[in-house]
């Protein structure tokens, strides 16, 4: 778990803010969150409702995510790297076009 200790700007209490999980995110960018948490302190913004807001924030914009925009990014990002070949790209779509205008079975 990557953590950070600050101090409460109300009373001065020291207190701990758990950042995320070690293998969801590397050092670089715990450190990134952990100055980002010290500016919030030092602008006297209560954390965990900070918190739970940009957790609400990410949960919207999942929602928002179908098979279709993932596969049409993915086959997007692919393509741009030139990892495929215009006929082979083409087969991958007509497939996943398939897959996500398929009914899902129980």
């Amino acid at each position: 778990m990557w953590r950070t200790r600050y101090l409460k700007p109300i009373d001065g209490k020291p207190a701990i803010y758990t950042i995320a999980g070690y293998p969801n995110i590397g050092q670089v960018e715990a450190r990134e969150q952990a100055r980002k948490v010290k500016r919030l302190v030092g602008e006297v913004i209560h954390l965990l409702g900070h918190k739970k807001a940009e957790q609400a924030k990410a949960k919207r914009n999942i929602d928002g995510l179908t098979f279709e925009v993932v596969a049409r990014q993915w086959h997007r990002e692919r393509l741009k790297a030139d990892k495929w070949k215009t006929t082979h790209a083409a087969k991958i779509l007509k497939s996943l076009v398939v897959e996500w205008s398929r009914p899902l079975r129980n």
